[in-house]
């Protein structure tokens, strides 16, 4: 009796307190899934407290609809919020996408300009071949030989020369094709369009300096034979020696466009516009540059040189004023001396007077 009084007095304070609680809910006007399950297990609790035997399998029934409710409600509310953070963290990637971005670009950086290496190279090779032409020459020739003995000569010197030339041409077209090809994946259109315009217009000039060779052995080749008188032959070697002192020109000066001290504005300015981290390793492949278009600028001019005094040796006693053209034209040089002599006189006489 004592123990049946005892649970009567427990079940009746834990209805008690349940009661309270769910009113708290209630008046809280709450979605809360705790607030839920409560009221379901106060409900769940208050009739199991009530009935007996036979309804206790209705009961359970209940339960385990109330519980199945609830858990999916729940649920719902669970996926709800983990699609809200998973749009708050898609949202954010904003700022780590963009350094990400930068880390590749850098990352596609390195190694850029080493193609320029190719150009010291070639540039190197260049004077060694037209100096192992030249000696070649300077061997063979014979002051006993008749014009056209020493045309055939001249020719095939031209012709290793032009092919030394043409080896150089292919690698500043490659090297352009390849540079052009890396830098577009780091720098802005306006960069790669700047640099890309140098140095076409410098491939364009090497293929100049090649076809000089070219053409001027192809035209030399055409005098053999043909009984022509010695100024006439004269004549045509130093046009062409003209002609490939004119194109060594024009490819040193197209080359200073991507040295530091004649580097073209509007790569200058181009450059200036991208960020730091990249501007300093655009920086980086421009020394590069610089070093292989310095090569061209210094070697190219001096081999010229020794090509036109070579031909100028191999002619010696047949042609005259082959060499590179030295001090100011004849006519020109009597015009000074005749001011030069009328000025004197007249500074003579009026000393006198």
């Amino acid at each position: 009796m004592q123990s049946f009084l005892a649970l009567s007095l427990l079940s009746l304070l834990l209805a008690a307190t349940c009661t309270a609680e769910e009113a708290a809910c209630a008046a809280a006007d709450s979605d809360d899934d705790s607030c839920a399950m409560l009221q379901s297990g106060v409900q769940v609790g208050v009739v199991a407290d009530h009935i007996k035997g036979e309804d206790q399998a209705k009961v359970t029934k209940v339960t385990d609809a109330k519980v199945t409710e609830v858990t999916k409600v729940t649920d719902a509310k669970i996926d709800q919020h983990h699609d809200a953070s998973t749009a708050a963290s898609d949202d954010s990637q904003g700022f780590p996408d963009m350094f990400k971005k930068l880390a590749e670009t850098v990352k596609d950086a390195l190694g850029l300009g080493d193609e320029f290496n190719l150009i010291k190279t070639a540039v190197a090779t260049f004077a060694t071949e037209v100096h192992t032409a030249v000696a070649s020459l300077a061997g063979s020739v014979k002051t006993s030989m008749t014009m056209d003995q020493v045309t055939t000569l001249v020719n095939l010197m031209l012709k290793q020369c032009g092919d030394a030339a043409l080896k150089l041409y292919n690698v500043l077209k490659k090297v352009t094709t390849d540079f052009i090809a890396g830098v577009t994946k780091i720098a802005p259109e306006k960069f790669t369009t700047s640099v890309k315009s140098t140095l076409t217009a410098i491939t364009g000039k090497a293929s100049g300096f090649a076809d000089s060779f070219k053409d001027a052995a192809k035209n030399l080749k055409a005098q053999v034979n043909k009984a022509l008188a010695p100024p006439v032959v004269c004549k045509e070697v130093k046009h062409h020696l003209d002609i490939i002192h004119g194109k060594v020109a024009t490819l040193v000066s197209s080359s200073t466009g991507m040295t530091s001290a004649g580097l073209h504005k509007e790569i200058t300015a181009a450059k200036d516009m991208l960020p730091a981290a990249l501007k300093t390793k655009v920086d980086e492949v421009l020394k590069k540059a610089d070093d292989a278009f310095s090569d061209i600028e210094r070697r190219l001019t001096p081999q010229v040189k020794e090509i036109a005094d070579a031909v100028a040796h191999a002619y010696a006693g047949k042609c005259e004023n082959l060499g590179e053209k030295k001090g100011l034209p004849p006519v020109v040089i009597g015009i000074i001396a005749f001011v030069a002599v009328g000025m004197l006189a007249f500074g003579v006489y009026k000393f006198v007077a």
